[in-house]
């Protein structure tokens, strides 16, 4: 099942993952800039230079289909798979069948658990040796190859 993507609503200052950036630069990488949320685990949050020191750091090649019908093929990305840091940092996944994952500007998609911690879902901060652009969701993007582009989060 794919992920559904929806814009968040207002919501109180205690409930945001991270401060608001649309229209600011891009968050520093010593703040948080990816959350995923689950009934049972709570709110969890991702340090981007957290993930750009650990070993897990690997590049992978995919393509990257659009729902609109394009497709841009063998694209390296560079990052951390998200499955691999999360055994290694948090422990057991979520045991709740969906989880949120919000970006530091407070866009948010839904994905299902069992589609968020594949091996082939990768959080990169690199696309073809050069860093992620604002087009491409710097300073991170949360990259599910198997799902169409517009499952996929750009923090």
């Amino acid at each position: 099942m794919a992920a559904t993507r929806r814009r968040a609503a207002a919501r109180p200052a205690h409930t945001r993952c991270v401060p608001q950036v649309r229209g600011q630069s891009a968050p520093s990488a010593s703040k948080s800039v990816l959350c995923v949320k689950s009934a049972d685990l709570g709110e969890i949050r991702i340090p981007l230079d957290e993930l750009r020191s650990s070993a897990l750091t690997e590049s992978s090649v995919s393509d990257f289909h659009c729902v609109t019908t394009w497709t841009a093929r063998r694209q390296t990305w560079t990052g951390v798979p998200l499955a691999a840091w999360w055994t290694t940092r948090i422990g057991p996944f979520p045991s709740e069948p969906f989880a949120v994952v919000r970006a530091a500007d407070g866009y948010q998609a839904v994905f299902r658990t069992d589609d968020l911690f594949t091996d082939d879902v990768v959080l990169a901060w690199a696309l073809n040796g050069g860093a992620l652009g604002q087009r491409h969701g710097a300073p991170l993007g949360l990259v599910s190859p198997s799902q169409y582009g517009d499952d996929a989060i750009r923090p």
